[in-house]
């Protein structure tokens, strides 16, 4: 086996094996991120502050956690609460990820 036949097959077995993680679906098929804003005033709760906080999350994790305004989100204002979730941008990271 040449040295080109055997990088072939190397990296044919690496891109396999990142096909169900999330490195691989990152890569091919972004994930669009959603951070949890505030309308910034003296009426905030604490519980939705926090949220604040919190880095940019796919739409998923913020279903497990509880969208603002629904009960799953359990947070003091609830279904009075006046934030909503906007388009967010990712944390640097220093995670390489293979091309």
């Amino acid at each position: 086996m040449s040295l080109k036949e055997a990088y072939k097959t190397l990296w044919n077995g690496i891109r396999e094996g990142l096909k169900g993680t999330s490195l691989w679906a990152h890569k091919r098929y972004p994930v669009e991120l959603w951070k949890w804003e505030t309308m910034q005033d003296e009426d905030v709760c604490e519980d939705c502050l926090e949220r604040a906080s919190w880095p940019p999350m796919d739409i998923a994790d913020w279903m497990k956690e509880g969208l603002p305004r629904t009960p799953e989100a359990e947070t003091q204002c609830g279904p009075s609460c006046r934030c909503q979730l906007v388009p967010g941008k990712p944390q640097p990271s220093s995670t390489t990820i293979l091309p």
